[in-house]
């Protein structure tokens, strides 16, 4: 919906009193788990599930974010003739085109060897604690 203000701008009026009331109704679902910080999904009345994870703070986050929309400008888009630079690949998606190159990297490899072994045995100390 808040994309939507932006591609067709005459929506704006009907559709940002929904996105901040509903973002009002998450953030006062926002005081459950054992901080009183993690947030639910059932936003429209006081009785529901209060079940709480991680799609539940997700889908909060994602209605705050959609009230941010309304502070950008349609000059902050940028296009091919406002300075964007993006090549199109006609060949995308071919058979071709969706071949992995991979790179070698000693470090990374000896990296990540080390936090699997750091893992399985703890008790080895070959990293610097972080």
């Amino acid at each position: 919906m808040a994309t939507a203000t932006q591609l067709a701008s005459f929506t704006s009026g009907i559709v940002n009193p929904l996105l901040t009331s509903s973002a009002k109704a998450a953030a006062s679902f926002c005081n459950q788990g054992a901080n009183n910080t993690q947030c639910t999904m059932w936003w429209t009345t006081t009785a529901g599930p209060l079940t709480i994870g991680v799609g539940q703070q997700m889908s909060a986050l994602n209605v705050f974010n959609a009230n941010m929309i309304k502070f950008m400008s349609s000059s902050s888009v940028t296009t091919s003739s406002t300075g964007g630079t993006s090549q199109g690949d006609p060949g995308a998606g071919s058979s071709s085109s969706d071949q992995l190159t991979t790179y070698h990297n000693p470090q990374f490899e000896y990296f990540i060897l080390m936090i699997e072994l750091r893992l399985q045995r703890p008790e080895i100390r070959l990293l610097p604690e972080y």
